[in-house]
């Protein structure tokens, strides 16, 4: 066999050894869901560790808003409802927050105000942090002031 193509076999060789080294040290991190990977959750959400997430995050909303409902410019209770997109990041950070509806600006400010409040969330469980670096939570929150 020529002599090129003999160092050309080793150079393609130590080339694969190379790239098997870098394959295998990304494998070191395979339980961390890559740095992209979002899960969105609603409350029709059937993932279990998903389910369970958006569960402890509406319940922490509607324990915060209990005692402090949105108030209109006459100091009455407002009833009115929100449809919000949270952004939660592994640690439990939340990293946005965007209102998609709202049926007043008043209602809007105090469903922002109390997402803020009650941050951070909890971090993610292991099994989570497998499936995914951010969860995008859709909910709707609802104000009826009782008369």
């Amino acid at each position: 066999m020529p002599r090129m193509f003999t160092s050309t076999r080793r150079l393609i060789a130590g080339f694969a050894l190379a790239l098997g080294a870098v394959a295998s040290f990304g494998n070191a991190y395979a339980a961390d869901a890559p740095a992209d990977k979002v899960v969105y959750v609603s409350p029709h959400t059937t993932d279990e560790p998903f389910r369970s997430y958006y569960a402890a995050f509406f319940n922490r909303l509607v324990a915060a808003s209990a005692f402090d409902a949105p108030r209109g410019f006459n100091g009455q209770p407002m009833d009115g409802s929100v449809l919000v997109v949270v952004t939660i990041a592994a640690s439990g950070a939340t990293e946005r927050i965007d209102v998609v509806e709202s049926s007043s600006p008043i209602v809007e400010k105090h469903a922002l105000t109390l997402i803020r409040k009650v941050q951070p969330f909890a971090p993610f469980s292991a099994e989570m942090r497998g499936k995914a670096a951010k969860v995008v939570i859709t909910s709707h929150l609802n104000y009826a002031s009782e008369r």
